[in-house]
């Protein structure tokens, strides 16, 4: 974390926050279902990201926050859905949902 304090009463501070995640689950339609747990068969969601953000507070009393989330994802089924089918991968990556805050 980098700290700035610019002399009271301002102050500027950033922040920046890796975070990344995988899940694996199995289809939910019955009929698709593997018989064994062992099976390939399953959905791999896989999420990355980078949270920027920062503080300014412009008077004692008075404050603005910006957040600026970087993300990466990646979701993949075998299609068709059967244990040996090819594996399909769908990826996405950009900003998310930027906040912006002002506190009095």
């Amino acid at each position: 974390m980098l700290v700035l304090s610019l002399g009271l009463p301002t102050a500027l501070e950033w922040r920046a926050a890796p975070q990344g995640a995988t899940a694996l689950a199995r289809p939910l339609h019955p009929s698709s279902r593997p018989r064994d747990r062992t099976s390939t068969l399953t959905v791999v969601n896989t999420q990355d990201s980078f949270d920027l953000s920062g503080t300014y507070a412009v008077t004692r009393r008075f404050s603005m926050a910006l957040a600026l989330p970087i993300v990466r994802a990646s979701w993949s089924i075998p299609l068709p859905v059967n244990a040996t089918g090819q594996r399909n991968e769908q990826n996405a990556q950009g900003i998310g949902d930027v906040t912006v805050t002002g506190r009095y």
